[in-house]
């Protein structure tokens, strides 16, 4: 089975778009130092994307003299996975009882300030948390304005039909019927401000601008609007949602780095794993794991895996697995900055898990009940 068979599938977007687009990815991978030489000298990505739609930048004119030339509308995508290629590829697997975990945990405690990302470019799978995104894109610009240098924060949804060949794709609302990702935007001039907030503004800001454009269009019924306007609000829920897990992987990755682990992605057939993990020959081990990335698959990092071993994910897990009535409890979790050092001038984050509450059958403070 060929290269391009296997990673069209992949249930990871970044995979499936460079089986898509190999001819692209084989120019990264061949002329990668110049191309990351090109990236380096850009301002921010945002820079990188309009050379990728000038006729007569350095970048673009590289690419067709390679003999790669797409319609104009894929240029977008392409800089972005440009970017994310030169990042390392890194994309972020999380567990599904950490997922859990992050569904009933709050982020109210953390200001913009205290919010930093892993790295410049980077992928979150979501797994089967959403029907909608297959996950999001993050990227990271320095900004200036007015003198003030801040960062802004992108991140770019990818809708569940993003570069599969053979899918019907999803009809956006929010935006055309083509439409591939939703993108977020975070300036983080205001350090006190809380992300929370911050995640309510924008995707208030992007509700209405999205709702006033399609009310000017004459063309529409009231009706039409009206259905418009509801499925509009549905898809921010869902995109709220799927926020509130991108912020809390990434302050998971600040507060517990440890918890991370490079292994082969879940496209790999379990077998495959299995036999190379209990292969004692490195040399050997090592051929069989280079069988395996030419047939197309990666790794990716995992989060979450220490935490599905601990009492709060082991008491997480059962409540996933048991079918009994009785009813599970469990006081929600949260990041909060910590204070430390010589006259706690240091600080870190820290992540303080959902925790089960039903000892003798009294519930004590605020608790929510999982569905």
């Amino acid at each position: 089975m060929s290269k391009v068979k296997i990673t069209a599938k992949s249930c990871y977007a970044p995979i499936r778009f460079e089986a898509k687009y190999s001819e692209f990815a084989d120019v990264l991978k061949r002329d990668v130092k110049q191309i990351k030489s090109m990236i380096s000298q850009a301002l921010s990505t945002d820079e990188i994307i309009d050379s990728f739609y000038d006729e007569n930048s350095e970048r673009k004119q590289f690419l067709i003299s390679k003999g790669f030339n797409p319609d104009w509308d894929i240029w977008f995508e392409l800089a972005d996975f440009a970017c994310y290629t030169v990042a390392g590829k890194v994309i972020y697997d999380i567990e599904p009882i950490l997922l859990e975990a992050f569904n009933i945990t709050d982020i109210m405690n953390i200001n913009m300030g205290e919010f930093e990302l892993p790295a410049s470019c980077f992928y979150i799978h979501l797994g089967n948390y959403s029907n909608v995104f297959d996950g999001v894109f993050v990227f990271s610009d320095d900004l200036e304005c007015y003198g003030t240098y801040a960062q802004e924060v992108r991140f770019e949804f990818v809708y569940s039909h993003f570069a599969k060949t053979k899918e019907k794709a999803i009809v956006s609302t929010m935006d055309s019927n083509d439409l591939a990702k939703e993108v977020l935007s975070l300036d983080f001039y205001d350090n006190e401000t809380s992300l929370y907030n911050a995640i309510e503004t924008e995707l208030q800001n992007k509700l209405e601008l999205a709702l006033q454009y399609f009310y000017t269009e004459d063309e529409y019924s009231r009706n039409e609007i009206e259905d418009f306007r509801i499925s509009t609000q549905e898809s921010f829920k869902e995109l709220k949602r799927c926020m509130q897990i991108v912020f809390n992987t990434i302050l998971y990755i600040n507060a517990r780095s440890q918890d991370i682990q490079e292994d082969w992605g879940r496209d790999v057939p379990k077998k495959k794993i299995a036999q190379i993990h209990r292969e004692p020959n490195n040399a050997i081990k090592k051929n069989l794991e280079q069988g395996l990335t030419e047939r197309g698959y990666t790794k990716v990092r995992y989060i979450g895996r220490q935490f599905s071993q601990t009492s709060e994910g082991k008491e997480l897990n059962n409540q996933e697995l048991s079918d009994k009535t009785l009813a599970t409890h469990f006081r929600r979790g949260h990041f909060r900055n910590q204070r430390y050092g010589e006259k706690n001038s240091l600080s870190k984050i820290i992540f303080i898990p959902p925790t089960i509450v039903n000892a003798n059958g009294v519930m004590q403070g605020k608790v929510y009940k999982l569905s």
